[in-house]
């Protein structure tokens, strides 16, 4: 339950004024009195419109509960007067008193409104926004099932000025290859789907000289409709309650092995083993530098990055990172400081061209940056 930080104050007869004030705290009980009517209207967001069959009732009784007529209106008897919290409801829309996340999401929870109910109140006006959804369809070229596909959702948003796709959202295809996103706020949307093999997807690293000798077919990750980029994506605007439709029709393929050979800083056989990396990250990118849903994995005895790729034009990006960190007290105040050098990264692009890539090199290279010192200081308690 969300509780909104307005109350709105329903004057008598003789005003048909509503008026919403912002209290620092809930208002005083009104009067006591026999229970009233309270009847008023409910209207859609987008439109203005009457919003007809939605549901209103008191939060926490639902025996309240009525729906809305063919004008959008309601009545609802034997309500005690003083502050009420009146909960409005119909599948498609959300309280326009509730935002959508950053995500682009409107949460399924329900709002309530602090309404204080007097006798011979005038009518209450209630709005539902109509949310928007978008639906698909997934077919495999080998006429398979297409179930249980991940299909990840991307909201354009703006950040720090600038325009960027964060990821909203995930869902699967059921056995009929159908997926859906629903309660979506008003924006511009893309989607793609993960990469899915034919056979069990690779879960163990290959023996070195045997990534040749790996064939594995599957479907690439493609974005709607059918491109390998977010710069060809279709972008799908939606207002209003729109109902969009996004269909993929996926073709199997090879997957090949790649391998490349990763080389630390310093000298010697025993260099990576010196800087001692306790994580390390890696991740492929596309030809324009934009991070693709394949997997790759590090094996820190041979030190190589390996993957399975469809054809086409990549990059690797590696990271390890050595977490160390010198620090000292002195009177009581804790100094820790990041000192440079505690990471390396490199990157390497290629392509896969229908056969295996096994022959590159990723060397590292320091990730210079300022230190950083952080002071952590405890003030004396306060004195009794």
């Amino acid at each position: 339950m969300v509780v909104s930080i307005f109350w709105l104050t329903l004057i008598g007869a003789e005003s048909s004024a509503q008026v919403v004030q912002e209290l620092d705290g809930p208002p005083r009980n009104a009067a006591a009195g026999p229970p009233v009517t309270v009847h008023g209207l409910v209207r859609n967001g987008a439109s203005g419109e009457p919003l007809p069959r939605a549901l209103v009732r008191i939060d926490g009784d639902a025996s309240t509960g009525t729906l809305t007529d063919g004008e959008g209106r309601f009545e609802l008897p034997d309500i005690p007067v003083g502050p009420q919290s009146f909960v409005v409801k119909k599948p498609g829309f959300v309280d326009q008193s509730y935002e959508a996340g950053a995500a682009g999401l409107w949460a399924n929870r329900d709002f309530g409104h602090n309404v204080i109910v007097i006798a011979e109140m005038p009518d209450v006006v209630f709005t539902l926004t109509p949310v928007n959804s978008i639906r698909g369809q997934i077919q495999l070229s080998t006429s398979d099932p297409a179930q249980g596909i991940v299909v990840t959702l991307l909201k354009r948003a703006v950040q720090d000025g600038r325009a960027v796709w964060q990821a909203a959202t995930t869902a699967r295809t059921n056995t009929e290859g159908l997926f859906r996103f629903g309660n979506l706020a008003d924006g511009s949307y893309a989607l793609y789907t993960e990469p899915t093999m034919d056979s069990e997807s690779a879960t163990s690293l290959i023996e070195a000289g045997n990534a040749a000798n790996i064939a594995r077919s599957g479907y690439a990750s493609v974005f709607y409709p059918e491109v390998r980029d977010l710069t060809g994506a279709a972008k799908i605007m939606l207002t209003g309650g729109e109902q969009a439709e996004a269909n993929f029709s996926l073709v199997s393929e090879p997957f090949h092995a790649v391998a490349a050979t990763v080389t630390f800083p310093g000298r010697g056989a025993n260099a990576a083993r010196d800087q001692s990396p306790t994580m390390v990250s890696v991740i492929v990118l596309d030809a324009l530098g934009h991070q693709l849903p394949y997997n790759a994995q590090y094996d820190p005895e041979a030190r190589t990055v390996q993957a399975l790729l469809p054809d086409g034009n990549y990059s690797i990006e590696i990271i390890a990172t050595t977490s160390r960190s010198s620090g000292s007290t002195v009177g009581g105040i804790q100094t820790f400081t990041a000192p440079d050098g505690a990471s390396q990264t490199g990157q390497v692009s290629f392509a896969v061209a229908g056969r295996a890539v096994t022959n590159l090199r990723i060397p590292l290279a320091q990730a210079h940056s300022s230190p950083v010192q952080m002071t952590l200081a405890q003030s004396s308690p306060p004195s009794t």
